[in-house]
């Protein structure tokens, strides 16, 4: 690693505990057999300091005074542990970020009863459109200042509310964050209509770090950055391409997919009909596959539905070696933005289709790259089988971009008698290309912003110019 050769002080954040410890494993496997030793050390719930009760909040933020004199350091956290914690202590020392973090919380909350202690606790601001008509979504602000935190975790009612208690006492401690909701009065939560709120992480949160580095495949495609872009136009984003020199064999990667003209959705895929096409797919994989290994995953509510042979396991599965000698993975995933969803990007000026692609897309291309295309010596043949064609043509551009040119993609369509079935499944999907998202985005971006300021979103833009470094794929 360029951390444990270079010195310096160090905040390396990954997304999940696994990672973060494995991170250190090699860290130190690398600075024992280099001249230049770097301490490193891990923060979370699970390490020794926890016995004393001492929060992961506070333990990070006494990272920049518990080693100020240290001129050399290295402590991995986890993305959640990010998005608690304020750095403004931590001048001088440098922060990669692995992987891409999601940076809006959202909850949906049936608060028909308990909308009385929301009308005792925060004031609705309604949030209008550049017309200066009503949009249905409300700022929260904070009425009752002097319930913190702690207060709300010794309650058993109110213990339920602490996460967006956090957001809210935030936003106005430091006007770095809003929390919007889908309601101008908190009376508008009654019978089955549903409290959802949403707030986003700003990155001036990490401003005073020397440094900013992102680590991550496609990070310009992702729903974070296309949020941070909206938000925060005056940051200055550098791409770092780096050369990977290690060799890997030539193989052939074949993507499978089954539909043409209709997407995977949770609509269909909970229908007789999506779950007749799962039927179809699942013994049409079983045939292709059979004596050969084969990992697979799906989304929970689909679990009883599919029926694969080979190992099951989870969607999010950590990055590892340990299945590299697999050489034919099935992902059967579909995650799509709901009203409100779509509705708050609309707000935020962002493509809700970044949702798909960040949390569906990439999900199942990371699921894919546990496979033995992680191995550099393998020649095996390599077979991902997907739903749709969009999430094969994500997977194709994956291995096209790869300058290397050491996997050879194609995609194969199997027509089984739904392939170019149309379905409307709410908000009709246009698939573009990168390049065409960005100019569409270019184009709209003057409109957005003086929309958002219309939207009474104008707390989210509050920002000094900011100079980052992406680091491409």
């Amino acid at each position: 690693m360029k951390i444990a050769m270079a010195g310096g002080r160090h905040l390396f954040v990954v997304d999940r505990k696994e990672t973060m410890f494995a991170r250190q494993s090699t860290m130190t496997k690398i600075a024992v057999n280099s001249s230049h030793y770097m301490p490193t050390l891990c923060v979370s719930s699970d390490n020794d300091r926890s016995s004393k009760r001492i929060g992961v909040r506070r333990r990070i933020h006494d990272l920049a005074n518990d080693y100020a004199n240290h001129p050399d350091m290295c402590v991995f956290i986890t993305h959640e542990g990010m998005r608690m914690c304020d750095f403004s202590d931590f001048t001088g020392w440098s922060i990669w970020i692995d992987e891409v973090p999601d940076i809006m919380d959202n909850e949906v909350m049936n608060i028909a009863v308990s909308r009385v202690i929301f009308e005792s606790l925060y004031d609705l601001h309604p949030i209008h459109n550049e017309d200066g008509e009503p949009t249905g979504w409300s700022e929260i602000l904070c009425r009752n200042g002097d319930v913190n935190l702690a207060m709300m975790a010794n309650d058993d009612i109110a213990n339920g509310l602490r996460a967006l208690h956090r957001r809210v006492l935030e936003a106005k401690a430091t006007g770095r964050r809003s929390v919007i909701v889908n309601g101008n009065a908190w009376s508008d939560f009654g019978g089955d209509r549903k409290c959802n709120w949403f707030s986003i992480w700003s990155p001036e949160h990490i401003s005073n770090f020397q440094s900013v580095t992102f680590l991550a495949n496609a990070f310009t495609d992702s729903l974070t950055f296309q949020i941070m872009q909206s938000m925060w136009p005056n940051i200055q984003w550098m791409e770092v391409k780096t050369k990977n020199t290690r060799h890997f064999a030539k193989r052939k990667v074949t993507i499978h997919y089954y539909a043409e003209s209709h997407l995977g959705s949770r609509r269909l895929f909970w229908s007789d009909e999506g779950k007749a096409n799962l039927a179809k797919v699942c013994a049409d994989i079983n045939m292709r596959v059979a004596g050969r290994s084969h990992i697979w995953m799906c989304n929970s509510a689909d679990a009883e539905t599919i029926d694969l042979t080979g190992r099951k396991l989870s969607p999010k599965q950590a990055g590892s070696n340990e299945y590299q000698d697999v050489s034919t993975a099935t992902c059967i995933y579909t995650v799509k933005p709901d009203a409100d969803q779509r509705k708050v990007y609309e707000l935020l000026g962002v493509d809700s289709n970044y949702y798909t692609q960040t949390n569906e897309r990439e999900t199942i291309l990371q699921f894919a790259c546990r496979t033995s295309v992680r191995d550099p010596a393998s020649t095996a043949d390599l077979d991902l089988f997907v739903y749709d064609k969009a999430q094969a043509e994500y997977l194709l551009r994956y291995f096209q971009r790869d300058e290397r040119g050491y996997a050879v993609a194609t995609m194969e369509l199997h027509d089984l008698g739904f392939a170019d079935a149309q379905r409307k499944c709410g908000r009709p999907t246009i698939t573009r290309t990168p390049e065409e998202k960005r100019e569409l985005a270019r184009q709209r971006k003057a409109e957005q912003r003086a929309n958002k300021k219309a939207a009474g979103l104008c707390a989210l833009t509050r920002h000094r110019c900011l100079e980052w470094v992406a680091l491409a794929e």
